[in-house]
């Protein structure tokens, strides 16, 4: 049921501080290291500046499209509220508005570093808001049949590679670890 009490994000791990989130969206170098890196681009423009300071005052992160930028590769925007999701332990939530009017939720359960509930919190999801699509990006293979269409996954990992997941979920910045996505469209 909806009422179902969900497990708690991991809070004896490495996590980056909201100070340190903040100084490398804006291009200054953090306190505490592997906070950024220069492989995965952090400073926002202003247009993503003001999306940025929305999303934390609305509890969701609001973008047109994939928030993809051309200009520089990668996303900054979703980088950076990525991030701070990690920092408040806090799942990551995002409205991606489509251009043809077909919009889609995307809940990020992997700030909350709790890999071993993932599949459970996706389930508890799911049954609370029907339509789920649920993406383990990285973790899963796609499942043998016997899944709803549109393929939920399955998980496919020998049991070394849980305990490093596990440990790199502990031990590891956000950037270097795999997503884990509901989505629903709209």
């Amino acid at each position: 049921s909806a009422d179902e009490e969900l497990p708690p994000a991991e809070m004896e791990c490495w996590r980056p501080t909201m100070d340190d989130v903040d100084r490398i969206s804006w291009g200054k170098p953090a306190r505490k290291k592997m906070t950024g890196s220069r492989g995965v681009p952090h400073r926002l423009n202003d247009e993503e500046r003001m999306l940025y300071d929305m999303a934390h005052r609305k509890g969701f992160l609001e973008i047109g499209g994939s928030g993809w930028r051309k200009q520089r590769r990668g996303a900054p925007l979703l980088n950076t509220y990525r991030s701070s999701s990690d920092a408040r332990a806090a799942p990551l939530v995002c409205l991606h508005k489509g251009k043809t009017g077909e919009d889609e939720v995307i809940l990020d359960l992997s700030p909350l570093r709790t890999p071993q509930h993932f599949a459970e919190i996706a389930r508890v999801c799911s049954a609370a808001h029907p339509g789920a699509k649920v993406e383990a990006l990285e973790l899963l293979a796609p499942s043998s049949g016997g899944g709803e269409e549109g393929g939920d996954a399955v998980l496919s990992l020998s049991e070394e590679a849980v305990k490093e997941l596990l440990d790199a979920f502990l031990t590891q910045p956000i950037y270097r670890l795999p997503q884990w996505v509901i989505s629903w469209e709209l």
